[in-house]
């Protein structure tokens, strides 16, 4: 009977050390999805600076999919100035658009170089 008591009480010990290893990792990881929230911020206020004055052609290929950018085409329409009058499209896919929707995705970059080089 005692055996048993003891292998209880290590089992007992083991699961606190488990949980306390585990809070450990959760903080840490905590904290770096923090710093990483705060350094995409920080990029996210760079770059709209930067688009915001950008004035060459920004043709917008959206997916009609992706719930982590729906709706910012319409932010980017209205933001960057390159942006007006493009010839953006929705297309059918998800995040990876390039891959959902390869042909017509390509179809779109090559008629945005051919008018690139028309304009110069």
């Amino acid at each position: 009977m005692s055996q048993n008591l003891f292998d209880a009480s290590q089992a007992v010990e083991q699961c606190i050390a488990v949980q306390v290893h585990c809070a450990g990792c959760l903080a840490e990881i905590a904290i770096t999805m923090e710093v990483l929230l705060q350094s995409l911020n920080e990029c996210a206020i760079l770059t709209s600076i930067v688009f915001e004055q950008w004035t060459k052609p920004f043709i917008c290929c959206f997916s009609d999919g992706d719930p982590i950018t729906r709706g910012f085409d319409r932010v980017i329409h209205r933001r960057v100035p390159g942006a007006q009058g493009q010839p953006h499209a929705t297309l059918r896919g998800g995040h990876f658009l390039q891959e959902d929707d390869a042909q017509t995705f390509a179809r779109m970059t090559v008629a945005a170089a051919h008018a690139g080089r028309a304009r110069q």
